[in-house]
């Protein structure tokens, strides 16, 4: 890693601690991955081609995804969350261990604030970790913020809420060079509740305003990822609602802006039975109006904007409360289908090429696998990735925040 001294590894368990655990298990797994390799062979298919593919594969876990779920607004600790950046690594650390494809860590600030980053991505590479894309966080006012924005940020009617968030952005790109980061993540949660709160046209120009002076600030390789949501928080409209919005927006930006799809956060697909509460339902009980979020990334990855997808729950609505993700999830899948659109889809520009699949920016790729890592603090058994049993975990002090 260049430009960062090299520390000596210092993982929080240990190979044999894993090896040992995974043990009882290895005999029915290389049975079971033989079958499946017969089977393949069967069908015409080299499952080591496939095997090959899927290692090429990884994914970055956010930051905040460490410690209890339930909103990113409040939390209700409890003994053992990580209180910092700084034990949040440690969690991804461990993950990074059980499962192997997790390499990257996205950063969010002010929360992941510290006086010295150098020392920070030190600890990360000495954890066997390394920065994925940094988070901005204009959804919120922070202490002793001198404009507030619950009028608005990068969008805000009020010139000096613009600049403070202008100079929040600028600022986190300048962490993120320190940290070896090579992009940034903007999502706001500027919107209106009520019609004729707002006027919708100058609002988005506004956006596309700000966010030009904040491409203005990308260092050369680096990327802005531009997040929509549906409606959050605004109850009337957002700012930035939809892919189309996204994509439009990405364009006019330049080749630099790309859309980041949240799988939890769009209208409501087929798999989601719920819905919004009203919303008119067809003879299956379906809201109508439906789109499934692959539609969504198969037409952003036609104009080759995909930049990355926040991996959580329709159903869950908040990628911070989501427990089970989308696999596990009801109506699951969706990581499945919009990896086949990625796949199958137009390539996504640079990477890995293979026959059929291209894994575009895969190595920093931010597909975040959100929702609460929580590792014990007192001795108990934890199943983890459906494998390893971590049976302890150090204790930490109050994880208040």
């Amino acid at each position: 890693m260049m430009g960062v001294a090299q520390m000596e590894t210092k993982l929080p368990i240990t190979p044999e601690f894993i090896r040992e655990a995974n043990a009882p298990r290895l005999s029915a797994l290389e049975d079971d991955y033989g079958s499946l390799g017969r089977q393949l062979r069967r069908r015409g298919i080299d499952i080591e081609k496939i095997e090959r593919q899927v290692a090429a594969f990884s994914v970055a876990l956010p930051s905040w995804g460490a410690g209890r779920g339930g909103t990113r607004f409040a939390k209700f600790p409890f003994r053992g969350a990580p209180t910092n950046i700084h034990e949040k690594l440690e969690d991804c650390s461990v993950v990074q261990q059980l499962c192997r494809i997790t390499p990257r860590v996205s950063p969010h600030f002010p929360w992941d604030c510290v006086s010295d980053y150098r020392a920070l991505r030190e600890q990360a590479a000495a954890l066997g970790l390394a920065f994925d894309a940094v988070n901005s966080n204009t959804f919120q006012d922070q202490p002793g913020q001198q404009h507030s924005y619950a009028s608005g940020s990068l969008t805000s009617t009020d010139r000096g809420a613009r600049e403070q968030a202008l100079a929040h952005n600028i600022d986190c790109i300048n962490i993120g060079r320190e940290l070896g980061s090579t992009a940034i993540t903007v999502w706001l949660g500027d919107g209106s509740n009520f019609p004729g709160q707002q006027d919708l046209t100058r609002a988005f120009d506004r956006y596309l305003e700000s966010m030009a002076q904040i491409y203005t600030a990308l260092p050369g390789g680096w990327r802005m990822l531009l997040e929509h949501k549906l409606y959050e928080p605004a109850f009337y409209s957002t700012v930035l609602q939809d892919w189309g919005s996204s994509i439009l927006a990405a364009q006019q930006l330049g080749p630099k802006a790309q859309c980041l799809v949240d799988l939890g956060h769009h209208a409501p697909d087929p798999d989601h039975r719920a819905g919004p509460q009203g919303q008119e339902r067809d003879g299956r009980g379906r809201a109508q109006g439906q789109v499934g979020v692959q539609d969504v990334v198969h037409r952003v990855n036609l104009e080759d904007h995909v930049g990355g997808d926040h991996a959580e729950a329709r159903e869950q609505r908040d990628d911070e409360a989501c427990r089970d993700g989308p696999l596990g999830a009801p109506g699951g899948g969706r990581v499945l289908r919009v990896g086949r659109q990625l796949a199958l889809g137009r390539p996504l520009g640079l990477g890995q090429e293979g026959p059929g699949l291209r894994w575009g920016r895969c190595p920093d790729h931010p597909v975040r696998a959100a929702g609460p890592l929580r590792l014990p603090a007192r001795p108990r058994l934890a199943r983890v990735s459906g494998g390893v049993h971590v049976t302890h975990w150090p204790s930490r002090a109050s994880a208040s925040r």
